[in-house]
């Protein structure tokens, strides 16, 4: 970790750019500018060491390097500091990790949210709202608050409410109502979120049918294929809606065993050469490459959607049976110190 001029240990970690762009619907390409990744680069800092509970955690601002909120809770060396170390070579190649975890992925997971259980309850909350007590100091309320420990209310519950932070900063004889003591409770911070992770499927998705069907050699070359007299072409597959045709070239009619050596071409509405968009390439080493070119120019041109589908990352430890093999995922996400699991990039992962 990085120490700062104020003896503050910091931070930035690339883990979670996939949680960060799902949750911005943040589109990374190679071409993105680096400074763009800031967005995608978690904050992380050392956690309280008085704090026993702390042991062991990573402590997350809940601030990205985009998040100019943080420039004015440092002091200015620090500020300056920092800023100076985040541009320093090792630190680039740090943040550079965004784009390669994002491009590894091929595309840009989403995320479909459900709504937590509603019966869920605080019995702190219950038991404050049944007391006969309308109003009373601050020293009254702390009083109260330690006998709700010794009837069953969890400590932890208390902490998580916020009640003792927001009765320290009052003065001992300071009159609380029971609507304020109320209104102090906060569980935001640990409120649970159900959610699936849905993958692009960016493999071909036309109704493509296997067919068997000779193309003359002057249809190949009007469509701008530099085909021979003696070579002969052949659809293998077609789509009728959007039509796209699929077939390959064979050299001087030969039927080739190595696929490699195929020359597998695109056909579009009305006989158009289509080509790969990027490389401008119009014959393929295999059907399969073919095949998610045409799916590409029909996404593009045709607004075609590609397939999302529910990650199944670990479908193979499931026991035998069954269907609709789904993974559900109980986060805290509001909750201000952080754990990571090497098996997904969502943070405070509960189940």
């Amino acid at each position: 970790m990085l120490q700062l001029p104020s003896g503050r240990n910091v931070q930035i970690m690339p883990e979670r750019a996939r949680f960060h762009a799902r949750q911005l619907k943040y589109r990374i390409t190679v071409n993105t500018p680096h400074v763009h990744l800031y967005p995608l680069i978690d904050i992380l800092v050392e956690p309280n060491k008085n704090f026993e509970e702390c042991r062991g955690c990573t402590t997350f601002s809940g601030y990205t390097l985009a998040d100019n909120r943080w420039l004015n809770e440092w002091e200015e060396d620090d500020r300056r500091f920092f800023l100076n170390w985040i541009r320093e070579e090792s630190q680039v190649r740090v943040i550079e990790q965004a784009r390669a975890r994002i491009l590894a992925e091929k595309s840009l997971p989403r995320e479909e949210l459900h709504g937590y259980p509603q019966n869920l309850y605080s019995q702190l909350r219950r038991y404050i709202e049944e007391l006969p007590l309308q109003r009373a100091s601050v020293a009254q309320w702390r009083r109260t608050l330690l006998n709700m420990k010794r009837k069953g209310i969890r400590r932890e519950e208390l902490d998580w409410s916020g009640l003792p932070e927001y009765l320290s900063v009052l003065a001992p004889t300071y009159i609380v109502t029971k609507e304020g003591i109320l209104a102090a409770i906060d569980f935001s911070h640990i409120q649970p979120r159900l959610s699936n992770e849905l993958d692009y499927d960016d493999d071909c998705h036309l109704p493509f049918a296997e067919i068997v069907q000779r193309v003359p050699n002057f249809q190949l070359q009007m469509a701008g294929y530099q085909v021979d007299d003696g070579d002969i072409g052949v659809v293998r597959y077609r789509c009728n809606s959007p039509s796209y045709r699929v077939g390959c070239v064979r050299p001087q009619g030969r039927t080739l065993i190595n696929d490699e050596s195929q020359r597998w071409f695109v056909l579009g509405p009305y006989g158009k050469q289509i080509c790969d968009s990027e490389t401008a390439v119009v014959l393929f080493n295999s059907k399969d490459v073919a095949m998610q070119v045409a799916d590409k120019h029909a996404r593009k041109c045709h607004r075609l959607r590609p397939k999302l589908s529910y990650s199944k990352d670990y479908e193979y430890m499931s026991l035998h049976g069954g269907d609709l093999y789904r993974e559900w995922l109980v986060t805290l996400p509001e909750y201000h110190r952080s754990h990571f699991t090497a098996h997904y990039p969502e943070r405070n992962v509960l189940l």
